[in-house]
């Protein structure tokens, strides 16, 4: 799923946060802040891809890669993210009081 040159080049785009304990997207943005990453097969999201190499596979159908400890954008840490549903990721939101409409 991720060739050895991609995932050398996703790591050195990104630096570690010694206060959050966030690994950080450093290169291109989309709005919202989440970090994207392009390879041979296209442009997606930084987060998703990472999470996607490291399962070996692709989401299915209603997953997200949500960020369970953090709710920082540019985090990439596979420590901070999960694989759930939108319902959880609001609720993950919700419940840590990060969520825009607070």
């Amino acid at each position: 799923m991720g060739h050895l040159d991609d995932i050398a080049r996703f790591y050195a785009k990104t630096r570690y946060n010694y206060e959050t304990g966030c690994l950080e997207w450093t290169a291109s943005t989309a709005p919202g802040g989440y970090g994207r990453f392009r390879t041979l097969t296209g442009e997606t999201v930084a987060h998703r891809w990472i999470m996607q190499v490291t399962l070996r596979r692709g989401l299915q159908p209603g997953e997200v890669v949500r960020h369970k400890v953090c709710d920082n954008p540019p985090c990439v840490s596979l420590a901070h993210l999960a694989v759930g549903t939108q319902a959880q990721n609001v609720e993950d939101m919700v419940s840590r009081g990060t969520h825009w409409w607070a």
